[in-house]
């Protein structure tokens, strides 16, 4: 038995290989501003407010991803992130130095669509490359198009395989002056 992160999570593996995630109550991490350079983890909603969280919610054969940030980049960043600590348990928590820099561009319909689509080129990107990207600058950033230099390392092997980032439940919004999505994984 493996767990993603000790005292929230517990992953386990049958036979076939199979991956199923119990989780006994939220988990999140308080990442720092636009750069996700920083790390801290606060227990209350109040000491939240103007942070950028991830929070895994529980959710059938997939995993569900909440995330804030007080501005899309910030938002879009944690999104990012949390994927990373997906793919291999922590991560991205306190990542500072990087193997790898590279720059991608990518338009969509809408600022949802663009978080989606983001994150599958992220996610391509991971498997083409071996590696984990953590960190993100982004040097353009439009209701539908982005360019960003995403910061990474390079791995052996990953924790968890995503087989896709899906459109199910996704939705940017600002609520209480923070950025907020859901973002469902397909394993």
């Amino acid at each position: 038995m493996a767990s993603f992160a000790s005292w929230f999570f517990v992953y386990l593996r049958d036979t076939a290989n199979h991956g199923i995630f119990f989780m006994s109550s939220p988990l999140t991490f308080g990442i720092g501003e636009v750069s996700c350079k920083g790390y801290s983890k606060e227990p209350s909603l109040l000491e939240r407010i103007g942070k950028m969280w991830i929070e895994y919610l529980p959710h059938t054969a997939d995993i569900r991803m909440k995330i804030r940030g007080k501005t899309l980049e910030a938002l879009f960043c944690n999104g990012i992130k949390g994927m990373g600590n997906i793919l291999k348990e922590g991560f991205c928590v306190g990542q500072q130095a990087f193997d790898l820099s590279l720059t991608i561009e990518v338009s969509s319909t809408d600022t949802t669509c663009l978080l989606i689509d983001l994150l599958s080129e992220v996610l391509s990107v991971t498997y083409i490359e071996n590696a984990i990207f953590c960190n993100a600058d982004f040097l353009r950033m439009d209701a539908d198009r982005t360019s960003v230099e995403l910061y990474g390392n390079y791995v052996e092997s990953f924790d968890e395989e995503i087989k896709a980032v899906t459109y199910h439940e996704a939705d940017v919004y600002k609520k209480d002056g923070l950025w907020e999505s859901m973002v469902v994984f397909d394993i």
